[in-house]
């Protein structure tokens, strides 16, 4: 369900930059993988950092948010930024995003090395999830479920 939400929001953000704004570009194709990937890399993420750390991962998922912001070369080149961001930069997964898009928009060179690394990202992310729920079903633990549900659903088996 969640890669359906991010596969819809980066579908309707390419049409609103084509047909609505009139964006061209270098290549469609490379813009469209890009912006899925990165859809689903930064849902990934997000939901990653939800489920393994709770509410310690919620505040991070925000300080993170803004790191990337300010930290990316999205905003401003990273020579204009403090020694501290740009030191962060290539720890940033936005930022192999904007240089991926840089690229599809106006430069019309690879996305490849980019894009690797954000699927990288993207399947670690789900792999720790998975992982997570593999861990919560082998010791009956979830955080919406008490465990007498689980105990029942095993009995009735």
């Amino acid at each position: 369900m969640v890669s359906l939400v991010g596969g819809l929001q980066a579908i309707g953000l390419f049409i609103v930059l084509h047909n609505f704004i009139g964006l061209q570009v270098q290549s469609n194709l490379q813009l469209v993988v890009l912006l899925l990937l990165g859809s689903l890399t930064f849902l990934s993420i997000i939901f990653a950092l939800r489920i393994l750390l709770g509410g310690f991962g919620t505040w991070l998922i925000t300080i993170v948010l803004v790191l990337q912001l300010s930290a990316s070369a999205g905003l401003y080149p990273t020579q204009l930024t403090s020694s501290f961001a740009s030191r962060l930069t290539p720890y940033l997964p936005m930022t192999y995003l904007i240089d991926g898009l840089r690229q599809a928009i106006s430069l019309g060179g690879s996305i490849q090395n980019d894009s690797w690394l954000m699927f990288a990202i993207l399947v670690l992310a789900n792999g720790l999830i998975g992982l997570k729920f593999a861990i919560n079903i082998k010791t009956a633990k979830f955080g919406f479920l008490d465990g007498e549900d689980l105990e029942l659903a095993e009995v009735k088996k």
